[in-house]
């Protein structure tokens, strides 16, 4: 006889209608495996309904930009889409940063969706949300937990970020979104053999012409190596500033996808309503449009010409000599604003070189994202924006991953550094920085 395993912990429903109204259908429809629907809605959103009745939403985006006025849905949503995010009882952020934790469309989605946060979710986007009136909840580390009977989340903290995986009445999800595995693939492969179904939901790296084949087959190769049956794509979002429209060169389509696509997991188009438990899975893609937002709109409420102030410039100063990612081995860290140039030197001996032997950083940036971006602790989204010029100074490379880690944490950054090719290829393609140029997240 098999012995009965650990109870898995439950998160207790709240009384709210929506709450109600997901309890109910999966108690009606248990038995019913086909009752699930997982839906992809660009970028890192995702929907998972069960009879109609939605459940969890996760990286939740309705529509507006995000990241400094970079970053726009490639496509609008289709209504019915919409309404169901909006009566979600659970939403999930894989991290604090623009475009995951995108405000707005929580404050749309009411206070009465629970949010659930990775543990390694930063402590003080966690304050905001509570000051907004939202209940978070802390998901443990690669632990089982139920939010209503027959499903079962596990969040699994990565680098920068988390990986959400979900057991919907024994169909398997994984949603990557765009965090990196962090040496858990042996994990995630162990899953996936104890299920019949499974999906994986991850944006593929960024990736400049004649380098997109080799893209697709890197992502292809991740679902063969964790054995997942489906992979669920999803488009990217578009940069629609002026100043950061060259990005959208390194994005990596749904055509791209199915031109290059050679692995044995069968690749499901975006923007599509998938039928979990269906054995030919069908792909049902909703009616979207060209978001009238992607258009170009200049540099938004930036304006390069703008002069830093006093305060301004002891702002900076304040935020590099306190900067873990800043402390490896330059002389100086400077900023180019408004066409004013200001060094600001990290170690006293490097007076003693001479200035053509310094080794350092130099940011060109419009004043109003440079100053939000370091007030607020969101400099690793302002060098995501693709606004934000880079020179390097008797470097060949320098690892910033340390502030994307930071911003996950809150904690300060190790400046040890995993590369990631990604952006090295973005910024030596688009000529911002010379000759390579390195970015990764901060090893453990």
């Amino acid at each position: 006889m098999r012995r009965p395993g650990p109870i898995e912990p439950r998160i207790a429903f709240r009384q709210s209608a929506r709450h109600r109204r997901a309890g109910k259908c999966l108690w009606f429809g248990l038995e019913q495996a086909m009752g699930w629907i997982l839906e992809t809605l660009g970028d890192t959103a995702m929907l998972l309904s069960r009879d109609g009745v939605p459940i969890l939403a996760a990286d939740p985006w309705l529509s507006g930009s995000a990241c400094f006025g970079s970053w726009a849905r490639e496509r609008d949503l289709a209504p019915g889409s919409i309404k169901s995010l909006l009566r979600a009882p659970y939403a999930f952020l894989s991290r604090g940063s623009d475009g995951r934790l995108h405000l707005p469309s929580l404050k749309a989605m009411g206070r009465g969706c629970d949010i659930l946060l990775p543990g390694n979710f930063d402590a003080q986007h966690s304050r905001m949300l509570e000051a907004e009136g939202f209940a978070t909840r802390i998901l443990p580390h690669k632990q089982w937990v139920e939010i209503v009977a027959g499903l079962r989340l596990m969040c699994v903290e990565s680098e920068y970020g988390a990986i959400l995986v979900l057991d919907a009445d024994g169909l398997l999800i994984l949603n990557k979104n765009d965090s990196p595995f962090c040496g858990e693939e042996r994990f995630f492969r162990k899953l996936t053999r104890a299920h019949a179904r499974s999906y994986l939901l991850a944006l593929p790296e960024t990736a400049f012409p004649g380098e997109k084949s080799a893209a697709v087959r890197d992502l292809g190769r991740a679902c063969d190596l964790l054995g997942v049956t489906h992979y669920a794509a999803s488009e990217p979002h578009i940069h629609r500033r002026e100043d950061s429209r060259w990005a959208d060169a390194g994005r990596v389509s749904w055509a791209d996808v199915a031109r290059h696509w050679k692995s044995a997991a069968k690749p499901i188009e975006p923007y599509a309503k998938i039928a979990l438990a269906i054995p030919a899975t069908i792909s049902s893609p909703a009616f979207v449009a060209s978001s009238a937002e992607a258009a170009l709109s200049g540099t938004c409420d930036d304006d390069w010409s703008e002069l830093l102030s006093a305060a301004d410039w002891f702002t900076l100063d304040c935020f590099v000599k306190g900067a873990t990612p800043f402390r490896r081995g330059l002389d100086f860290v400077a900023f180019n604003v408004g066409g004013e140039l200001r060094r600001i030197p990290l170690r006293a001996r490097a007076a003693r070189k001479p200035l053509a032997k310094q080794r350092g950083l130099v940011f060109a940036a419009p004043r109003k994202s440079l100053i939000e971006s370091v007030t607020q602790r969101r400099f690793g989204e302002l060098l995501d924006a693709g606004f934000v010029r880079l020179e390097l100074v008797n470097l060949e490379s320098y690892p910033l991953g340390g502030f994307r880690r930071a911003a996950v944490s809150g904690a300060g950054a190790s400046p040890a550094s995993r590369l990631i090719p990604a952006w090295g290829q973005i910024l030596r393609r688009a000529g911002h920085a010379a000759p390579s140029y390195r970015i990764g997240a901060a090893s453990r």
